[in-house]
């Protein structure tokens, strides 16, 4: 693949994973790409930049199963991407949305096409996974995106001019900041 293929393949899984994720267009984030027109990204799983990705999205998934039960104005459209098993015994990442938690189970439908999962899924299709299966998550909150732990670090691999764009459709942190809190005298 070239290194323009590899960037639009970059480009296009980035735009999916967040501000399209809405529209549920993501087959795979983490898988290798096939070719340019393809919404699979030429990322390692391996890679230590992308596992810390994955890691920092496991650990704060309390945050978007609280913000779900108890969203603010303006935090709207919850999306999880998580690693389904194919039929060769590898992983697709795909978002789903329309969530809803069961005990230690997340039910939702897959928010787009997959390409290559096992069974007949399809978009739309419920589909349940646990906590171990989460690779990324993310929200509106207001017009912006917050989490896409995954998405950030495939910024690092665009050209400076894609990944202002993408960089600008997100609040500069993943999770919001707590609120300060005034400083009493002793």
């Amino acid at each position: 693949m070239t290194q323009s293929a590899k960037r639009s393949a970059l480009w296009a899984v980035a735009l999916i994973g967040m501000g399209l994720t809405l529209a549920g267009c993501d087959r795979g984030a983490l898988i290798g790409a096939k070719d340019e027109a393809s919404n699979l990204v030429a990322a390692d799983p391996a890679e230590t930049a992308m596992q810390t990705a994955v890691k920092e999205a496991r650990e704060t998934l309390p945050h978007i199963l609280h913000q779900m039960k108890n969203p603010k104005d303006g935090q709207r459209s919850f999306t999880i991407k998580v690693a389904l098993p194919t039929p060769e015994g590898s992983l697709e990442h795909i978002w789903v949305s329309e969530l809803k938690r069961v005990d230690d189970t997340i039910i939702g439908n897959l928010s787009n096409e997959p390409f290559n999962l096992q069974g007949d899924l399809k978009k739309g299709d419920p589909v349940s996974f646990t906590r171990a299966d989460v690779t990324d998550w993310g929200y509106l909150d207001g017009e912006r995106l917050r989490g896409h732990f995954t998405t950030r670090y495939l910024a690092t691999q665009m050209t400076p001019e894609e990944a202002t764009e993408v960089l600008n459709m997100m609040h500069d942190t993943p999770l919001p900041r707590a609120p300060l809190r005034p400083r009493f005298a002793g």
